[in-house]
């Protein structure tokens, strides 16, 4: 670790694909402020070094986690998991929605995270499920968070094609009505 507290192995592989983008922009509008009559090198470096030091400042802003509660829905495997892993490592209490508290992925939270990580069986296509969801929420959530700070609707399913445009009588639970109705129970229990 370097002595201002910056050390060149921390900084992840999006902010050099971001510093890279800014190496471009520097390019072109370096050349176009020469063609203008500016000096193509002070243009370059200028939009360089401020576009670069604006993505690390932005890099190193973070949310305080304390106090606050995330839901997950669809968190047995893929994105969903990986969320909950992410958001409990960095401090959040997470309410796991799963399929049922016997699947592999399931499993693995609870025993992967004994504290600010709760399993909670909810199939997003099933109102009783998510209603169900909505009381197991309100009897365990800590007494530091004040209700659910996000919901991230990752759970659903819908026909083969876009969700757009697929109509609701041939798949009458798509993912944009199944973000929905969960986000409007919720916010209707005042969580």
């Amino acid at each position: 670790m370097a002595q201002n507290g910056f050390d060149l192995k921390d900084v992840s592989l999006d902010v050099w694909e971001r510093c890279i983008f800014w190496f471009a922009v520097s390019y072109v509008v370096a050349n176009v402020g020469w063609f203008i009559g500016f000096s193509w090198f002070t243009l370059f470096f200028l939009v360089l070094i401020g576009g670069c030091a604006g993505v690390i400042l932005i890099d190193r802003l973070h949310l305080d986690s304390k106090g606050k509660a995330v839901l997950i829905t669809g968190c047995d495997t893929g994105f969903g998991f990986a969320s909950a892993k992410k958001l409990h490592g960095m401090g959040y209490t997470v309410f796991a929605g799963v399929i049922s508290s016997d699947t592999d992925g399931a499993k693995q939270l609870q025993k992967e995270f004994k504290t600010r990580m709760y399993t909670v069986p909810m199939n997003v296509t099933s109102d009783e499920d998510v209603t169900k969801a909505l009381e197991y929420i309100k009897e365990n959530l800590p007494a530091d968070c004040n209700g659910i700070w996000a919901l991230i609707t990752n759970a659903g399913w819908s026909t083969f094609g876009e969700v757009e445009m697929v109509p609701l009588d041939v798949s009458p639970n798509p993912m944009f009505y199944l973000g929905v109705h969960s986000s409007s129970v919720f916010k209707i229990g005042k969580y």
